[in-house]
């Protein structure tokens, strides 16, 4: 949602979502775009909080810059990824080791 359509479903969607996916280190963000972004501004603050997220802000594109790099800085998701990555190829060294030496 661009925050502006007003739709009454949009928080009660990222609810549904935060509840369904929320096992799997669903991590929302919401931003606001433009120096006419507080017409938008409560619904995504509302969005956000339904679905445990972080509202962020920003006025120009350099302040959107920003704001993706601390997401990225603070994603966790990608450190499951490399842990579960780790734990794969763990594991399949391990058949290996046990199917040619053993």
């Amino acid at each position: 949602s661009d925050g502006c359509d007003g739709s009454s479903t949009a928080v009660g969607t990222m609810q549904q979502l935060y509840t369904k996916y929320r096992g799997r280190n669903l991590q929302v963000h919401t931003i606001a775009f433009g120096h006419s972004a507080g017409s938008g501004a409560t619904l995504l603050q509302s969005m956000a909080t339904a679905a445990n997220g972080t509202y962020h802000a920003a006025a120009s594109g350099l302040q959107l810059s920003q704001v993706f790099v601390q997401i990225a800085a603070e994603c966790t998701a990608v450190d499951g990824l490399v842990k579960r990555f780790s734990e794969i190829l763990s594991d399949m060294i391990s058949i290996k080791v046990q199917v040619d030496y053993l």
